[in-house]
C-alpha cells in the first residue's frame, strides 16, 4: 500500500534545514493513490512530528512527480522554494505567536 518516513534534521543535515524541523518521504503504490491511504499516512507522521516537538515538516517533491506534487497540494503543505529539479514544499506543526513563519533556506 504504502509507506511514510519522517526524519529529524540534525545539525549540518544535507537538506540544509534548521534543528527542529522534519523531512518527510512518502511512498504510495499506484493502485492505492487516491483511496485514503495519503491521507492517513500524514495523520500519523503529523502526530509524531507533534509528540517530537517539531516546527515543521519539510518535503522535496521532484517536479516530474506529478502526483507527488498534487498530494502535497491536497494537504496544503506549502512550497516556499524550488530547485532545479525539485520543489520543496513545508508543513508548519506548531505556529508562532504572532502567526508568522520563518521558511527554512
Amino acid at each position: 500500500m504504502g509507506f511514510q518516513s519522517l526524519k529529524i534534521a540534525s545539525e549540518s543535515n544535507s537538506y540544509d534545514l534548521p534543528i527542529g524541523f522534519g523531512i518527510i518521504g512518502t511512498y504510495v503504490a499506484p493502485d492505492a493513490a487516491g483511496k485514503g491511504v495519503e491521507g492517513a499516512l500524514f495523520a500519523a507522521s503529523l502526530k509524531a512530528a507533534k509528540e517530537a516537538g517539531l516546527k515543521g515538516i519539510d518535503a522535496i517533491i521532484g517536479t516530474s512527480n506529478a502526483s507527488g506534487v498534487a498530494y502535497y497540494e491536497a494537504l496544503s503543505i506549502r512550497t516556499y522554494k524550488s530547485k532545479p529539479g525539485a520543489i520543496c514544499k513545508i508543513f508548519y506543526v506548531v505556529s508562532s505567536r504572532d502567526g508568522r513563519h520563518s521558511c527554512p533556506t
